[in-house]
C-alpha cells in the first residue's frame, strides 16, 4: 500500500514537472536493445543539446520519475526519499535549469504499464527497437506484448517522429500503427528498405590494439563510418543506428550524428569485450537474456576472430509459456554457431541440453548455478579463445565474468 502511494506521488510530481519545463521527450521501448539505444541517442543528441538520459535501468513507474526529477533511486533510505520529494517540489516551486531533451527508457512487465508511463510522459520521438519473446510472463501472446509496446506511438502527432527497427519481424505492422498517428517515420536496419541502412559492421582491432566494432552507415546517398571500442556485434551497430536516426529527427546532420557516437559507452553486461586473465577475449552479455538476444550473441561468436569459441549460457527467465520452446531453440543456435564447448547453467537450460543431445552435440556440460559455472570456466581462459557469458539477471552470470577477468 505504501509503495503504491509513493508511486502515485512520484507520478503526479513528474507529470507536473514535465508540464512546467516542456522538454522534448525521446521514449524508447522494445524487447531488446533499449539501454544500448538510449546510450547511443544520448551520445548523439548531447553534442548539440542539453540532454538527460535515464540512468541504469530506470525504465518503470519509479525509474521514469527518477529521471524526470534528476535523482538516483533512494533505495530504502528514508532521508534520501525526503531529498527526492524535496527536489521535485523545488523544481515545481522555483525555476531551475532543466535539460532540453529527456531520453527515457519505457519498459513494461504487465498489461497497462505503457498507459501508465504515457500518462506521465508523452514522447515527441518514439523509438521501437523490436519486439520478441521476452517478458511474456504476464502476456497471453507475443502479439499481446507487441500491442502493449506499440502504444508508445499512441500520442504522436504531426511533426513528431517514430523511429522503428526495420530488421524486426513486426516492422510493417509497427510502421502502419505509427503511420496512423500522422507522425513522420525513420526506419533503421540492415535491409535495403531501411531509411538509415547499416551497410556493414565488423569486429576489428583499432590502431591502439583494442577490439571493437566498426559500423558503416548509409543515408540518402551519404556514407559514414564509426568505430565503437570495447563492444561486439550487431546489437551495438543497431543501437548506433537508432541513435543516428533520432539525431536526424532532431535535424542533426547525418555525418555529425555518426561522428558523435565516439562518446557511445555500453552499459555493463551488454556485449562488452573484456580481457581474460589468461589471455582470452571475454564477451560480457550478462545483463539479461531472451531467445532473440541469445541467438544474436551466438551469431557474433560464430564470426569472432578466435580459434576456439566457448559459450557459457544461463537460463532465460520470464518467458511464460515459451520457456521450454525458447530454450530448445537455443540448442539449434549453439550447434549452428560451431561452439567448441558449452556450459549450460540453470534448470531451464536442461531443455537446451536435451536438444543438443538430440543433435549429436557432445561438448555441452550442465551445471546448476553460476558458482559452478565460474569454476569450470577458468579452464578455457587462454589466448586465441573467445568466451561468451550470457543469461538472465536472476542467474547472476556476472559471477562467471568476475572469475575470468
Amino acid at each position: 500500500m505504501i509503495k503504491r502511494i509513493v508511486q502515485l506521488k512520484l507520478h503526479f510530481l513528474a507529470k507536473r514537472i514535465l508540464r512546467k519545463y516542456k522538454p522534448q521527450i525521446v521514449g524508447i521501448t522494445g524487447s531488446i536493445g533499449k539501454s544500448s539505444a538510449k546510450q547511443a541517442v544520448a551520445a548523439v543528441l548531447s553534442e548539440q543539446l542539453s540532454v538527460r538520459a535515464a540512468a541504469k535501468n530506470y525504465n518503470n513507474e519509479f525509474g521514469v520519475p527518477f529521471t524526470v526529477i534528476g535523482v538516483d533511486s533512494p533505495g530504502k533510505n528514508p532521508f534520501k526519499w525526503i531529498a527526492v520529494f524535496g527536489r521535485a517540489c523545488s523544481l515545481l516551486l522555483s525555476r531551475h535549469a532543466y535539460p532540453q531533451v529527456l531520453v527515457l527508457e519505457m519498459g513494461i512487465d504487465r498489461p497497462g504499464d505503457m498507459d501508465n508511463l504515457l500518462d506521465m510522459a508523452k514522447p515527441h520521438v518514439a523509438v521501437l527497437t523490436g519486439v520478441g519473446i521476452s517478458h511474456l510472463q504476464y502476456f497471453a501472446s507475443e502479439q499481446h506484448l507487441f500491442d502493449e509496446k506499440t502504444k508508445i506511438f499512441k500520442f504522436l502527432k504531426s511533426g513528431d517522429i517514430a523511429v522503428i527497427n526495420a530488421d524486426d519481424k513486426n516492422f510493417e505492422q509497427a510502421k502502419a500503427k505509427a503511420g496512423r498517428t500522422g507522425a513522420g517515420i525513420i526506419s533503421y536496419g540492415a535491409g535495403a528498405h531501411a531509411n538509415l541502412r547499416i551497410a556493414e559492421y565488423k569486429t576489428e582491432k583499432s590502431a591502439e590494439g583494442y577490439w571493437g566494432t566498426s559500423v558503416r552507415m548509409h543515408y540518402q546517398g551519404n556514407e559514414s563510418t564509426i568505430f565503437l571500442p570495447d563492444v561486439l556485434g550487431y546489437p551495438h551497430a543497431s543501437a548506433a543506428a537508432a541513435g543516428v536516426a533520432v539525431g536526424l529527427a532532431f535535424d542533426i546532420k547525418f555525418a555529425e550524428a555518426v561522428a558523435a557516437l565516439h562518446k557511445y559507452e555500453a552499459q555493463p553486461g551488454r556485449m562488452q569485450l573484456k580481457h581474460g586473465k589468461g589471455g582470452s577475449a571475454v564477451i560480457d552479455d550478462t545483463y539479461n537474456a531472451a531467445p532473440d538476444s541469445m541467438s544474436a550473441a551466438l551469431v557474433e561468436m560464430q564470426n569472432f576472430p578466435a580459434s576456439k569459441k566457448i559459450a557459457i549460457l544461463g537460463d532465460m527467465l520470464e518467458l511464460g509459456n515459451s520457456e521450454k520452446s525458447g530454450h530448445e531453440m537455443i540448442a539449434d543456435k549453439i550447434s549452428d554457431a560451431k561452439i567448441d564447448a558449452c556450459i549450460l547453467v540453470g534448470q531451464c537450460m536442461k531443455a537446451a541440453q536435451q536438444g543438443l543431445q538430440q543433435l549429436g552435440y557432445t561438448k555441452a556440460q550442465w551445471v546448476a548455478d553460476s558458482n559452478a559455472a565460474a569454476l569450470l570456466a577458468r579452464q578455457y581462459d587462454q589466448a586465441d579463445t573467445a568466451i561468451l557469458v550470457k543469461g538472465s539477471r536472476g542467474i547472476k552470470m556476472e559471477k562467471v565474468v568476475h572469475a575470468l577477468v
